[in-house]
């Protein structure tokens, strides 16, 4: 059942297409009514939570992402150590908090 119905309201029906190239925008025109867009679950994790914002479809998981990057010579260092486990800790939490792809 789709959000539309779940919510007892017709589909949206777009008549103008509107293109932009600013995830902040394009999630404004979305939450606005004004159209769809594609985003990260991070970007959307609240209006997720909140129901504000569906995603029918699941997410995709990518091979991108961010890299922490040091000097060879600094990589075995205690505070950069800490900080990789920790960022690998908060990566692992929101893999979990992520909603399973619609089947």
């Amino acid at each position: 059942m789709t959000g539309f119905a779940k919510a007892a309201l017709p589909p949206v029906r777009f008549r103008k297409r509107i293109e932009v190239d600013d995830l902040t925008l394009a999630l404004s025109a979305a939450r606005s009514g004004l159209g769809i867009t594609i985003a990260p679950a991070a970007s959307i994790e609240a209006e997720l939570t909140a129901g504000v914002f569906e995603a029918p479809f699941g997410f995709v998981s990518r091979p991108t992402g961010y890299r922490l990057c040091c000097r060879i010579a600094d990589r075995d260092r205690k505070p950069i150590a800490a900080l990789r486990t920790w960022l690998l800790e908060q990566a692992q939490r929101a893999k979990e908090k992520l909603p399973s792809p619609a089947v």
